[in-house]
Order: C-alpha cells, then structure tokens, then sequence
C-alpha cells in the first residue's frame, strides 16, 4: 500500500490544483489526499497514517502539530529556503508544481536509510542495480551475467524483482523460499540466519529467488526493501548486491538513487529511445537529474544462435561476456 501525502490549504482550489499535477506528472510514491478543513484532516488522521502533509502554515494548529506524522512541509507565501533535514521545513507555495515535486522528491530522498559502510569505505562494489524502460533488451541476462563475473572476485546476492521470471526453468533452479520470505525473517531479525537457507547457488553466484505472482511484488514496501539490502551489506554476508530492477515498480528512482553503479540496457530503434526520453523526463520531474547523469546506458551485443543446456556458458563467453568482462574492467570506456 501506498503512503499518503496529505494537502491542507485555506485557499480554495489550491490543494485540488497541485493534488491534479502530483498525481498526473509527479509519480511520487504517495496517495494524494487533500483536506479541506482541519476537522477533516483530524478526523481522517485517527483513522489512517499520513506519512507527510503538507500545511499552509497559517493553518497549523497545535492539534496537527500532535499528528503522529513522519515529516511535515509548510507552505510560506515568502520564499525560504528549505532544510530536508529538519524535522519541518518549508516550500514556497507559488512556485511551479514542478518545482515543488522536486523538493518534496529530496525531502523524502533524505528520509531514506543511510548508505553502508561498505558503500562509503568501497568495501565491495555496494548496490548495483540495473534497469531499462526498454523492452527486449536483455537486461536480466546481462544482469546474472554481471553478478556471475563479479562474484568471482567478491561475495555477491543477486536479487530479481522481476515477475514471472522463470528462473526455474532457464536455470534449473527449484521453486521455494523466496524474495517474501527473506522479508519475513529480516521483519523477524533473523535474517542472517536464515539467508543461507533460502538462496540458491549458480555457478558461485547465490540468488534469492524472485516472488512467483505480480501481487506478491506490489506488496513489497521499497524503503523496507532497501533497509533489508543495506542490513545485508553492512552486516558483511555479501559485499556486492546486483539488483535486476523490473518495470513492476511504480518508482524505480528509489532504488536508483541508493545505488552505486546503475546499467541501462538501451536500444536503437526509435521506440526504444522515445521511452529513455520519457525516462530521462521523469527523472527530471522526480528531481534526480544526477541520477540519470550517472546511469550508463550500454548497448548489448545481441545473441543469434544459442540454446540448449548450456545457453548460459554460450553466453559466458561469447560477445555478451566479453562486452560485461570489458564493463567491469573498465576498458569499454
């Protein structure tokens, strides 16, 4: 379930106007509900938790600022700067909707878990997430293919968020334990214990077992998704997470914006790079410009040809796997 973001505002039509625009072009990862009157507001707030609200500051009482709610925004009608960090922190009210879905997109950036200490010290190479708008692109091949190499060197998970992913089947690998459960033991903490229970090995590489149905995906929470994989991290069962991020998420910056190397598998028909121009804009709208200028967009060598048991090894070492040997060492750039 989504998180709700509360909008109050004396002026009339106001919270409906910027409500239509967050909902329409922002893509935050909230639901949008807006109050017209603290009555409502208090009355809805005892009812269900509003994760941030954003108030017109002539319009807090003592009453809201009692809500058990995670960060408060206030509206000003003069220009301030705001402080993410601050428990409250303030938004001018008439600058544009874009703007404004940018700051409450950084606001909500610095709520998340903190990077690791390996991520910091460079213990190991961190999360490593791949992602692609475009379709056919082999991203998940070329996302087992990287974990593979990269396991040699390192201890590495490599975690599907893919639906349907039949990984049975391509890889031999039996249905079980999966992405929910590793959730459920970490919500227990006792996911170090039973981590190694539930993964699965192929050719050094361990995998955590994607869920089986879409529901079960929509059910995973993204912030506690993160906090389990910095847990793992931190607490040194693998020094390297490879993430093959699928369009699923409703908000693939989340897990961007926490990563330390990001791989986009494009294309060159105009399809293809019509959807990484729409990706690119809503990475501008999200506020993460810096995001995309460090994403690398690679262009897979396609694959004619291979089948069989050992379609993987054919990829190993035929121009898939020089392309990725030649991503790790660098020597593409």
């Amino acid at each position: 379930m989504r998180k709700i973001l509360g909008i109050y505002d004396t002026e009339s039509g106001y919270g409906e106007r910027l409500a239509g625009y967050l909902s329409a072009k922002g893509r935050l990862p909230f639901r949008v509900v807006v109050f017209t009157s603290e009555e409502m507001l208090l009355r809805f707030a005892g009812k269900e938790e509003i994760y941030m609200l954003l108030v017109h500051e002539k319009a807090m009482t003592q009453e809201i600022k009692g809500l058990s709610i995670s960060k408060m925004l206030l509206l000003t009608e003069e220009p301030e700067d705001e402080e993410p960090s601050k428990e409250v922190f303030t938004l001018y009210k008439y600058q544009s909707a874009k703007e404004i879905v940018g700051k409450i997109s950084r606001c909500y950036e610095a709520m998340l878990p903190p990077k690791t200490e390996h991520q910091v010290q460079g213990k190991g190479a961190g999360l490593i997430t791949v992602y692609s708008p475009v379709h056919d692109c082999y991203k998940t091949t070329f996302a087992l293919l990287y974990g593979q190499m990269l396991a040699r060197g390192e201890r590495v998970l490599f975690v599907s968020l893919e639906v349907c992913a039949g990984f049975e089947t391509l890889f031999g690998l039996t249905a079980g334990a999966d992405l929910s459960d590793a959730l459920y033991y970490y919500r227990q903490g006792r996911l170090a214990q039973q981590l190694p229970e539930i993964v699965q090995n192929m050719e050094g590489l361990d995998i955590l077992m994607p869920v089986p149905y879409p529901e079960d995906l929509h059910e995973v929470r993204m912030e506690e998704l993160l906090e389990m994989l910095y847990c793992i991290l931190q607490d040194g069962l693998y020094t390297a997470v490879v993430v093959d991020a699928g369009e699923a998420l409703y908000r693939p910056a989340d897990i961007l914006v926490q990563s330390q190397r990001i791989f986009m598998p494009r294309k060159e028909d105009r399809v293809s790079l019509a959807r990484l121009q729409a990706f690119e804009t809503c990475m501008s709208l999200w506020g993460h410009e810096d995001v995309w200028q460090r994403t690398e967009l690679i262009q897979l060598p396609s694959q004619t040809g291979l089948g069989g048991q050992q379609y993987f090894e054919q990829l190993m070492w035929g121009p898939m796997g020089d392309y990725v040997r030649s991503l790790q060492t660098g020597e593409y750039r």
